[in-house]
């Protein structure tokens, strides 16, 4: 893979190494002839004993580390056991160019956040969708090494070269792969509906030719967007609250508008029965029958549980139509069906 970026060439020597061993001899023949044998003995164990104590690095599996000694590149650290020379004074492991870590994650997939920062993970970016703007938080999913490596055997050579572009390619590999994704998805986002965003959030994706572009330009920082899985994820669209207060509002006035359909049909539900009770007096018959009072008292019943109904009952002084609604209505719930209503004669 080319690439314009000058990478730092491996150097490996071990003259502070040797320095160093002359000069605990030198100092061991000084105790020695202070003190004697046990005196040089003792300072001999006590320096290579610091040294080594001092030193020993564990680097774990998956992980690598960049080893800087007196601030120049020196070797790229692998899986497995080091010694250093005086950490943190002489050498030093570092992730990137702004030193925030030591270790550097390898063959493994990691996310890097888009639409906002690892130190305020919660909060989101406004993005501007076709009818409303929300904050909306994401990640794109990437990894150091290529997709097919399983272990550090595989390509070692490859990985080292991957872990020395992560370092050295760009001041912060992952700040400069969040800003590649933002630019990518932004576009993506501003040509939906905030609704259809929502809906098929699992499903929105980079385009082939902002991929490609993308997966190119990190590649010339060690880092290889995941394979044959899900490159990116929407965690959160956020609506605003002015957004969230209007819709509200809307469903209000939509159940409001339901209770005032609702309450016509009640008042029109009852007035046909009171027209076949007036109808019944008179030819004689009963003015209302218990089924169909019934049927009025369940049916504006059901239509009060309603969230925001609220009906007015309109009753005519149509004699017995009107007292056997009211009589029904006034009955506890399980009242003996077979029970008619008192006939009035009061008109």
């Amino acid at each position: 893979m080319a690439t314009t970026t000058p990478l730092p060439a491996e150097n490996v020597t071990y003259g502070m190494e040797i320095i160093f061993a002359i000069t605990s001899v030198m100092i061991a023949i000084i105790l020695f002839f202070f003190g004697g044998v046990y005196l040089s003995l003792f300072g001999i164990v006590l320096m290579w004993g610091g040294y080594f104590g001092w030193g020993f690095t564990l680097i774990g599996q998956n992980e690598a580390a960049v080893s800087e000694r007196l601030g120049k590149f020196r070797k790229v650290l692998l899986p497995g056991w080091h010694i250093l020379l005086f950490p943190g004074v002489v050498d030093r492991l570092t992730e990137s160019l702004n030193r925030r870590n030591t270790r550097i994650p390898i063959l493994q997939n990691f996310n890097v956040p888009i639409f906002r920062t690892e130190e305020g993970a919660m909060n989101g970016e406004l993005v501007d969708f076709k009818d409303d703007s929300a904050t909306v938080t994401a990640d794109i999913w990437v990894r150091i090494g290529y997709p097919d490596w399983k272990s550090p055997e595989d390509n070692k050579p490859g990985i080292i070269e991957a872990v020395k572009r992560y370092v050295y390619a760009a001041t912060d590999a992952k700040a400069r792969a969040h800003a590649m994704a933002n630019e990518a998805l932004r576009p993506v986002l501003q040509s939906m509906k905030v609704d259809d965003a929502l809906k098929k959030k699992g499903d929105i994706a980079f385009t082939d030719s902002d991929e490609a572009v993308m997966d190119t330009d990190l590649q010339e920082m060690g880092l290889w967007l995941v394979a044959g899985e899900k490159k990116l994820t929407i965690n959160d669209i956020a609506l605003s609250p002015n957004t969230i207060q209007l819709r509200q509002k809307i469903l209000e006035a939509e159940k409001e508008a339901v209770a005032r359909k609702t309450n016509a049909l009640g008042i029109r539900l009852a007035a046909e029965i009171i027209a076949k009770g007036e109808k019944g007096k008179a030819t004689g018959q009963d003015a209302v029958s218990i089924e169909e009072a019934l049927l009025v008292q369940q049916r504006l019943a059901a239509f009060k549980v309603m969230d925001g109904a609220k009906l007015t009952m309109v009753y005519p002084t149509i004699g017995a139509a009107t007292s056997a609604l009211l009589d029904m209505s006034s009955k506890p719930e399980g009242s003996p069906k077979d029970q008619r209503p008192a006939r009035s004669d009061k008109k």
